[in-house]
């Protein structure tokens, strides 16, 4: 390959890598603005949601079961546990996966669609109206939950935003919440 030849390929090489690169740079400059505009709190549902509320009880007036004592189901080791409010009855979350009774020991089942439906108005700013629940059990790679510990309840508010909130059945805690605003960025 002669040397007039070479300088042509790097020059030709040189200008599709600087389009490509212009372009990116570009797309880049655009969403960076866009999402600097754009309020993440409302992109979060945070308009939606109501501040965590303290649970009915608290630690010096009621008596915990001890993690140890209380979970008598048969797990052999724990390696995690984190003490939730499910309607407003105190629960050991254990190893991400059981709920056991910090006042009795017992543990739970999973939330049941009315349980989910109550968690949810709980969380809820106003009393939205009722559109439909779902129990989400598998989820696709674009679906909005995906990702998340299945199943759950997706209880969609019937509003201008299609707000809805996912509820994990297994904690009874709320998980997420989606709305228009996501979905458009996302």
């Amino acid at each position: 390959m002669k040397l007039f030849e070479r300088i042509r390929l790097l020059r030709k090489t040189h200008r599709i890598l600087g389009v490509v690169i212009g372009v990116q740079f570009l797309a880049w400059t655009i969403s960076g603005l866009y999402f600097s505009w754009r309020d993440l709190d409302v992109v979060h549902g945070d308009p939606w949601v109501k501040e965590g509320r303290p649970p009915s009880w608290t630690y010096p007036d009621l008596q915990f079961l001890p993690i140890d004592s209380a979970v008598n189901s048969g797990i052999r080791s724990i390696e995690s546990a984190e003490l939730l409010d499910v309607l407003d009855v105190p629960y050991w979350w254990v190893n991400d996966s059981l709920l056991v009774s910090a006042r009795t020991g017992l543990t739970r089942g999973q939330l049941s669609q009315e349980e989910a439906l109550t968690v949810a108005q709980q969380r809820a700013v106003g009393s939205p109206e009722l559109s439909w629940i779902e129990r989400v059990e598998q989820t696709g790679p674009y679906h909005e939950f995906r990702e998340q510990a299945l199943p759950a309840w997706a209880i969609h508010w019937d509003n201008a935003d299609s707000v809805v909130f996912y509820v994990d059945a297994r904690n009874g805690q709320l998980a997420r919440v989606r709305n228009d605003a996501w979905r458009s960025d996302y």
